[in-house]
């Protein structure tokens, strides 16, 4: 019997005996299921393999082990494996090395959207700007002073980022106490079976990418293809700055509503 036929043969032996193969961890599958995907990412239209993707791909708590070895299918498109990790809630120390240099990539633009007496949005191009300027120190003790709550998707990442551009970052703040990571934040309401049927009710939550959070919690669709549009091309295009624009206002709309949920 051939290597490649493996997996075929175990899925249907698991199949016969009723074996939870997701549960025991089944890597000879697992391999199976890359495979597969890989197969259909090359051959198929984006439309095809991105639908088959989510299907086996979804949900938070699938049990699938090998998502990291999936986001090697992507190795000549970091990019789109980008855009998957961030789909498939990766945590960043089980990226591959094209990923990991992506992210490590300088900031080149800042969205802050800001809740006082009305809601205001701004796009500072941190790539036009000089990264010694004094304003900068300033800027950043207001984005994560203790008087008001700062919300971030991702922080953990995003501020590593940060940290790269701005090296002064990592030894200004040694706690974050007014940080809310949205991303933290919906994990530990799917961990709590109270505060999971007050927010999502029978709602089933494709993934925790800010994408499906936000359609889950406003309706609104982000779309993937301006996530990954280069940024760091100027002059910014009017739909790249609507995304921008949105996708920083869309944090504030998705806490405010899961705290509603929540007081309820």
């Amino acid at each position: 019997m051939a290597a490649d036929d493996l997996p075929n043969l175990i899925k249907k032996e698991v199949q016969k005996f009723s074996i939870n193969i997701i549960r025991r961890g089944f890597y000879v599958y697992y391999y199976g299921i890359v495979d597969e995907l890989n197969q259909l990412y090359i051959s198929e239209s984006r439309e095809v393999f991105e639908q088959r993707a989510r299907d086996v791909l979804k949900g938070p708590d699938n049990g699938f082990s090998y998502k990291s070895k999936f986001i090697d299918i992507f190795a000549n498109d970091p990019q789109y494996g980008l855009y998957w990790a961030k789909f498939l809630n990766i945590k960043r120390a089980k990226l591959p090395d094209f990923v990991q240099e992506l992210i490590e990539k300088p900031v080149v633009l800042i969205q802050v959207a800001v809740e006082f007496l009305q809601r205001w949005i701004a796009l500072i191009d941190v790539q036009a700007l000089p990264k010694d300027l004094p304003e900068w120190k300033k800027f950043f003790e207001h984005l994560f002073g203790n008087t008001t709550d700062s919300v971030w998707f991702a922080f953990e990442t995003d501020f590593a980022c940060l940290c790269k551009t701005f090296p002064f970052l990592s030894s200004m703040f040694s706690y974050y106490a007014k940080v809310i990571c949205l991303k933290k934040f919906v994990e530990e309401i799917l961990q709590n079976p109270k505060a999971k049927e007050a927010v999502f009710a029978n709602q089933k939550l494709e993934s925790l990418s800010l994408a499906h959070i936000a359609e889950t919690f406003t309706g609104i669709s982000l779309k993937k293809e301006l996530q990954q549009s280069d940024w760091a091309k100027r002059p910014l295009t009017d739909e790249q700055k609507l995304y921008a624009a949105t996708d920083a206002a869309i944090l504030l709309e998705i806490v405010e509503k899961i705290e509603e949920l929540l007081r309820k």
